[in-house]
C-alpha cells in the first residue's frame, strides 16, 4: 500500500511512492561540486534506515577559498554550501561545510 510519506515514517507494512531527493554542493566561488538526484522509497519494515550516498569529488586548489591554494605554508578555509531537496512541498535543507587547504 503506497502512502505519502516524505517527512514522516512509514507505518508497518506500508511503502511510499518513489520520492526524489537532490544534493547540490557549491564552493564559495560558485563552482558546483555535485548536483545529483536519486529516488528513494520509504519502507515500513521495523527499524529500517535508508542511507543514501553521493560521492563528491573535491578538487584542490579549485575548491579552496577564492579558488586558489594559499601561499607558502599558510592555511585557507573555504566554504561549501550544501542544499538538499526532496519532493515538492518538503522543507529544503541548507548547511555549510568548511574545507581547509594548504599548499
Amino acid at each position: 500500500m503506497a502512502v505519502d510519506a516524505p517527512g514522516a515514517k512509514c507505518k508497518p507494512n506500508q511503502f511510499s511512492d518513489p520520492t526524489p531527493i537532490n544534493l547540490r554542493m557549491v564552493d564559495d566561488t560558485g563552482d558546483v561540486l555535485i548536483d545529483r538526484s536519486k529516488t528513494i522509497v520509504c519502507s515500513g519494515r521495523p527499524n529500517e534506515l535508508t542511507t543514501v550516498k553521493f560521492p563528491v569529488r573535491f578538487v584542490g586548489p579549485n575548491n579552496c577559498k577564492d579558488g586558489v591554494a594559499p601561499d607558502g605554508n599558510k592555511l585557507s578555509t573555504g566554504t561549501i554550501t550544501n542544499t538538499a531537496t526532496g519532493s515538492p512541498g518538503t522543507v529544503v535543507y541548507v548547511d555549510t561545510t568548511t574545507i581547509k587547504c594548504k599548499r
